[in-house]
């Protein structure tokens, strides 16, 4: 089998030698096509686009200033650590670049070592699969690499100033406390998101949050005056009317200074607000790099100028602000384990402008704390997914999600293929580029909402970041869950023979077949994910989230939730095709009581209820 591999793969290196140049790796191909223009159609990845030479693109970056490079959070230096001049574009950020090419043989030692790692199971024998090609000059160590700039504190003088920026946050607690209950009043970014629409669900039962101000972009109103878009908003949410008084809901943006706000606006919120929680950011894995800078960096820099401003405020009542980032941030630090301590520039890079977005947005909060002493707490949630009572997800269509709705809906046309044709196209679908060893960080939102709610009321983790995770779920239970849930066999193939031989073999298959469309959703589906299902994922510390946010230190099941989150997609969002809100949230009501009353009929819980058994409950149901 080596031997052969040997061979296909220098045949398709000799006649393919441009392709492989541009699409060793499916982030440079990511890269090539963010680079080249910041208004790309999606799934449209034509394979001209494979060919482009990444050193004559730039031109989407000459409108850049010198703060939105990445040369303002990123330092190049050598391997000694020197640091070295010139201007860092993004894509050198990005994992494909972390080590040069030698030809041949790098190509054939990360063939080899992904199937080592399939015979083994053990992550471990590929990187010493890698070291050992290294010793035969398959690799040649890049002499240029990277780190983030230095916040200009050594450890202690930082400790000394968390130590500090936490007495001050406690005293402040204090002060809004009566009788050891804190009456608290948060401003928040991101109300209408995924994760913001959960909290504010949440908080309409927690009687020490007295009152919630959000910031809305002026489109989300859809044309509707604000106070009968909010009731709209908070009627969706299913929210007793009884405490819509709760919230409110400011006109903004926060891609713009002052989070787009009036300066009155401001100054109405300096006397009130004790908590600041940013949840605002843009989570895709495919738009360009300005894109993604504006959403998670600016965004984040505005947000952080206006919680100085309540914060330093005569007579504040601020305890502290909750940035979310994400515990990718740490990128790909194989083998090493990412700590919640600290955030170094990864060895292997990021997979994606979302992971190198958030990082720099983390960079500069922690900065505005050490340096400016604004009061911060870090929360880095995991790859977030519906919630872990009955998947419920406010119409989430991204990421996790946006997989699980794709392979639902290939799987439905499919089914609806004459033979041959569906069985060479069910075959070439579920077989998909990765490791069967595989793990993905997951955890449901209401976790995540968990550890926000800890952090408004947990002033000891000031200075401090937090992982808000469940621990990973491998592939083989992945793939298990897919075939209970929604009946595809999803088998793992070897990453660098897709990348060489069989993408190109599938597009000129579905083109003739006629599946153009089909195969446009296959190729998103690889562009996103695939990084994600190769071995040596990053391993994330938890433990912050129960030491210092008083989280509940049983963590959710993450079996019970994938299957949760398959059902719903299925049934509620259709894979993705009910999109209408109020629609979604009439399916999600409705969803929410079935799901209640079969676990009170059965006496089990939603995610323990068989596969056979839930769908023939579905079916008598009749609920949509």
């Amino acid at each position: 089998v080596i031997i052969f591999s040997a061979l296909l793969t220098a045949l398709t290196m000799s006649v393919s030698s441009n392709f492989l140049h541009a699409g060793r790796n499916f982030a440079a191909l990511r890269a090539i096509r963010h680079f080249s223009s910041s208004r790309v159609t999606r799934n449209k990845l034509q394979l001209d686009d494979l060919l482009i030479d990444a050193k004559n693109i730039g031109a989407d970056y000459d409108t850049m200033t010198k703060d939105t490079r990445p040369g303002a959070y990123v330092q190049k230096v050598n391997r000694q650590g020197a640091p070295l001049s010139g201007e860092i574009e993004p894509p050198e950020l990005l994992d494909p670049t972390y080590r040069s090419k030698a030809g041949f043989l790098s190509t054939f030692g990360d063939w080899l070592a992904s199937e080592v790692v399939r015979w083994t199971g053990n992550d471990l024998a590929g990187f010493s699969t890698i070291e050992f090609m290294k010793k035969l000059g398959a690799y040649k160590e890049k002499e240029v690499t990277f780190k983030f700039r230095s916040i200009g504190l050594d450890p202690a003088a930082m400790e000394a100033q968390r130590a500090k920026l936490k007495k001050i946050a406690e005293e402040k607690f204090a002060a809004i406390s009566k009788d050891g209950k804190p009456e608290i009043h948060v401003f928040m970014t991101g109300a209408a998101g995924f994760i913001g629409q959960d909290f504010c669900q949440r908080v309409s039962t927690d009687d020490t949050v007295k009152s919630v101000t959000g910031v809305v972009l002026k489109e989300e109103l859809g044309g509707l005056p604000m106070d009968k878009w909010t009731t709209l908003f908070l009627d969706r949410l299913d929210i007793p009317r009884s405490v819509h008084s709760k919230y409110s809901f400011i006109i903004g943006d926060c891609e713009k200074p002052l989070l787009g706000m009036k300066p009155e606006d401001i100054e109405k919120l300096k006397p009130k607000i004790t908590h600041f929680a940013h949840l605002a950011a843009s989570v895709s894995f495919e738009d360009p790099y300005n894109f993604m800078y504006g959403k998670n960096v600016l965004a984040t820099q505005y947000a952080l100028e206006v919680a100085q401003m309540m914060q330093d405020a005569p007579g504040s009542p601020f305890v502290n602000g909750i940035f979310t980032e994400t515990c990718y941030i740490h990128g790909r630090r194989r083998p090493h384990i990412s700590k919640e301590s600290d955030l170094l520039f990864p060895n292997d890079y990021y997979s994606n402008y979302y992971e190198l977005t958030k990082a720099l947005a983390d960079v500069i909060a922690m900065e505005a704390c050490y340096q400016k002493g604004l009061r911060v707490i870090g929360c880095c949630p995991a790859i977030v997914i519906g919630n872990s009572i009955n998947g419920n997800n406010h119409g989430d269509r991204k990421v996790i999600n946006a997989a699980v709705n794709a392979f639902g809906r290939i799987y439905d046309e499919l089914g609806k293929l004459p033979q041959p044709a569906k069985w060479i196209a069910y075959r070439a679908v579920l077989a998909f580029p990765g490791s069967p060893t595989f793990t993905m960080n997951l955890s449901p939102v209401d976790r995540i909402v968990d550890g926000i709610q800890g952090a408004l009321k947990n002033p000891k983790a000031t200075g401090e970041r937090v992982h808000l995770g469940s621990g990973g779920i491998n592939a083989s239970l992945i793939t298990k869950i897919y075939a209970d849930e929604i009946g595809i066999n999803v088998r793992y193939v070897n990453g660098v023979i897709h990348r060489i031989v069989r993408r190109r073999v599938l597009k000129v298959m579905f083109n003739m077949m006629g599946l153009k469309k089909l195969y446009s959703r296959l190729e998103v589906l690889f562009n996103i994910f695939a990084g994600y299902a190769e071995w040596g994922q990053p391993n994330h510390e938890l433990g912050n989230d129960v030491r210092l946010l008083g989280m509940n230190p049983k963590r959710p099941n993450l079996e019970h939730v994938t299957r949760l989150m398959c059902r719903h997609n299925m049934y509620v969002q259709n894979w993705g095709q009910v999109r209408d809100r109020d629609e979604l949230a009439r399916r999600e009501k409705i969803w929410k009581a079935f799901v209640a009353d079969l676990e009170k009929k059965t006496g089990k819980k939603f995610g323990d209820i068989d596969p056979e058994a839930f769908k023939k409950a579905v079916k008598e149901a009749k609920l949509f």
